[in-house]
């Protein structure tokens, strides 16, 4: 539906669509509150993931690592193997430095009004990093 007159974001704010919207939302949020309140859980607490951040992690670099064994293991012709392997390692070791550099621009800064200054610089410096690439 399309509003006529004024901004279409107060319109809906001032909607009362948006007000069934929002106790819409407000029930769903209640009722799944209410199933994992209630729930009988032998293996420990209920959360809001199936596994915990180690094992995900380990199962995503299992991947990663047969990925790239796997494209060591079936060669098209030399130059491509070379460029496969290469190709992972360079994205890896980038991200690597990439997130090093980031972290060090920012380390030690305080509250002050130069230390804003400072990380504003270090933004856009970052920026016309990623520009050049």
């Amino acid at each position: 539906m399309r509003f006529r007159g004024g901004s279409d974001l107060f319109q809906w704010a001032d909607s009362p669509e948006q007000a069934r919207v929002i106790e819409e939302i407000k029930a769903i949020n209640a009722e799944a509150s209410q199933k994992f309140a209630n729930a009988d859980n032998d293996n420990g607490p209920i959360t809001l993931y199936a596994t915990p951040f180690a094992t995900q992690l380990k199962f995503v670099a299992q991947r990663t690592q047969r990925a790239f064994w796997r494209m060591r293991a079936r060669p098209i012709s030399s130059s491509a193997l070379s460029f496969a392997a290469d190709y992972g390692f360079t994205r890896l070791f980038i991200h690597l430095i990439i997130a090093l550099e980031t972290a060090l621009t920012f380390l030690n800064l305080g509250d002050s009004y130069a230390a804003l200054q400072y990380r504003v610089f270090a933004i856009f410096v970052r920026r016309s990093e990623f520009r050049r690439r």
